[in-house]
């Protein structure tokens, strides 16, 4: 059997092809790279706690210019990096990679990551001690928030900015970002933010010394937590006890102290034991039960080796002091004290340690912005004069071809115009031929009418002529005024038009006296040419009516009285008689038929008055 090689190449490479497509269609590489396998080791790092291990193998790849160039990457490396330094205590690099981060994502237009940076670069400048700051990223976050209506991220932040208000002492501001968290947490239904919004409101209400609001909002978070099944109701419990201990409610506070004590033990939680034990030797020293204060406190010191916050060993060391001053046991009371001293002077001098290493850091950092400033603003300039040197060829290339264009322009131009010309001459010989059609039409019916006896034959002749001459008028004013315009003057028209049907009239042997009348105010009137045309057949179908049938051998001098006015938006044209009157059968006949079903179509309002003569109004409402 042999095998057709070829063929399984090109299936092979058509097949790789399809693959690569799919996996890019779904955003994907078809195989993962070397650095995101390294990459997600990283993230392995940092869920076993083991940052160095995690940093060693991040920081080459922020070096991988080729890898880093993608946003996405890049954001990915820098947040654990801060995440990284965090959880070391280096809280100035943390802040360093967080605040990269945020560049990335924002770069990115990714606000769900927008928002999480500035939470993480406010979390850093916390630990740093630099409050305002953390203050500052909190707002930024909150606004992104806001502006992208994520209720639950702006609930969250406020609770947030609200502890650091009291860190800061604010505890007012506390407490109105602690209302605001929870209306929000309200909002949108989330139970849990709504739980430890109550916890923390209660806490800056104590602040405040509210005492009877930090336990009303204290027992409100306790029911929540409850009725959600949440583990962590031991803060909760401990800060109704501690309220209980300020209102010298002292069996109520022993009942709480004492639950949360349960609580903490049930959770194995090393800290909150001795967060209890002291609250409870506290308690027991309000009692006046020195005694069992001090057991409360020799059980809290089994556990001073696993505790490092400083602030519960400065708390029970100075219950120690009090509780064994009160027992008498001076000489335990003064090596209690000794101990609060030294640890004093050491958190003291960590303190200041600390800020001379934030310092310092910052220093570097700063020396190192500005190296980095001054190589950015090296690439820049170099980028400065390669883009003025592009622009330039792209300028002298932009000319070159203005100068092309524009003598094509010039040449076509040119063309256009000829052509135009050629057009206008062919439109002016085409309307002087409607207009001598028109003309001859008319004589050939007026002809035609002399030549002929019956006298309805004459009458429907007449009627054609009228009409032939309101359109006759209509193609004359086209065809010799020198117009540009695409509409019409209305009373010039008019003028024309009648004066044209009193010749006719005039050559079928009636005298009747025609007078036309344009306002000041209508003289500039225009109006298309398909509405004129209307207009003019609806005019020269009411002459021609009166004319026949307006005036008998009563009449003595027959009168027919055209007038144009305009009124702001309204054109008003009158056309009046001073004959006998219409009788209702003939209003209703097909004369008065046509031209109300005229007047509808150029959306005009037609109305008629017979009492001394007749007298129609038209009403047109034009801008």
């Amino acid at each position: 059997m042999k095998f057709d090689f070829k063929f399984i190449r090109t299936w092979s490479l058509i097949s790789f092809f399809l693959v690569w497509t799919i996996c890019f269609s779904f955003g994907q590489e078809p195989f993962q790279s070397k650095q995101d396998s390294l990459f997600d080791l990283t993230n392995t790092y940092l869920d076993e706690g083991k940052y160095q291990e995690a940093n060693q193998v991040l920081l080459p790849l922020l070096q991988d210019r080729k890898w880093i160039n993608n946003l996405t990457n890049k954001r990915k490396v820098t947040n654990n990096l801060g995440f990284s330094y965090y959880y070391l205590g280096q809280y100035d690099s943390s802040n360093h990679f967080y605040i990269l981060t945020n560049q990335a994502a924002t770069e990115l237009k990714d606000t769900v990551k927008i928002i999480s940076s500035f939470k993480s670069i406010a979390m850093s400048y916390r630990r740093m001690g630099l409050y305002s700051k953390s203050l500052e990223s909190s707002q930024k976050a909150l606004e992104v928030a806001k502006i992208k209506k994520d209720t639950g991220s702006a609930s969250e932040i406020l609770n947030t900015i609200g502890l650091m208000y009291i860190d800061l002492g604010e505890n007012e501001l506390a407490a109105k970002s602690h209302r605001e968290s929870l209306a929000l947490a309200l909002a949108i239904g989330d139970s849990t933010m709504e739980a430890y919004a109550y916890n923390n409101l209660a806490m800056a209400y104590r602040k405040l010394n509210y005492i009877d609001s930090s336990l009303y909002y204290n027992f409100r978070s306790l029911d929540l937590k409850n009725r959600l099944s949440i583990v962590n109701t031991a803060s909760t419990l401990t800060n109704i006890g501690l309220d209980f201990l300020k209102l010298n409610q002292l069996d109520s506070a022993q009942k709480y102290l004492e639950w949360a004590n349960i609580v903490y033990h049930k959770n194995e939680h090393q800290i909150g034991y001795l967060v209890s034990y002291n609250n409870l030797a506290d308690l027991f020293l309000h009692l006046g039960q020195y005694q069992i204060a001090k057991s409360y406190l020799d059980s809290g010191a089994t556990l001073l080796h696993a505790v490092t916050l400083k602030d519960l060993l400065l708390d029970h060391y100075d219950l120690k002091v009090r509780v064994n001053e009160k027992m008498g046991q001076h000489e335990d009371a003064l090596m209690a004290l000794k101990k609060l001293a030294d640890l004093k002077e050491e958190v003291f001098l960590e303190e200041k340690l600390q800020v001379q290493k934030v310092e310092s850091r910052f220093l570097l950092r700063e020396r190192e912005l500005e190296n980095e400033y001054l190589e950015q603003e090296t690439v820049l300039a170099q980028a400065r004069i390669r883009t003025n040197e592009q622009f330039i060829i792209f300028l002298a290339i932009l000319v070159g071809l203005s100068i092309i264009f524009g003598l094509f322009l010039f040449r076509f131009n040119r063309k256009l115009k000829e052509k135009n010309l050629i057009i206008i001459d062919q439109k002016k010989d085409n309307e002087h031929r409607i207009y001598n059609f028109l003309t001859r039409l008319q004589q050939l019916l007026r002809l035609a009418s002399e030549s002929i006896s019956d006298e309805k034959a004459k009458e429907v002749l007449r009627n054609s002529e009228a009409a032939i001459i309101s359109i006759a008028s209509l193609q004359e004013y086209l065809t010799y005024s020198n117009h540009e315009e695409e509409d019409v003057l209305l009373g010039k028209y008019l003028l024309d038009l009648t004066a044209h049907l009193e010749e006719l009239f005039r050559h079928t042997g009636q005298k009747i006296d025609f007078r036309v009348e344009i306002d000041s105010n209508a003289k500039s009137t225009r109006l298309s040419v398909p509405t004129l045309l209307n207009l003019g057949l609806i005019v020269s179908e009411i002459i021609t009516n009166a004319s026949k049938y307006a005036f008998n051998e009563t009449i003595n001098y027959p009168k027919i009285s055209v007038s144009l006015k305009r009124q702001a938006n309204v054109i008003l044209i009158h056309l009046e008689d001073n004959g006998i009157g219409i009788s209702n059968e003939a209003s209703e006949g097909l004369g008065t038929k046509l031209i109300g079903r005229l007047a509808r179509y150029i959306q005009a309002e037609i109305s008629l008055q017979s009492d001394v003569g007749t007298r129609y109004t038209l009403k047109l409402i034009r801008k």
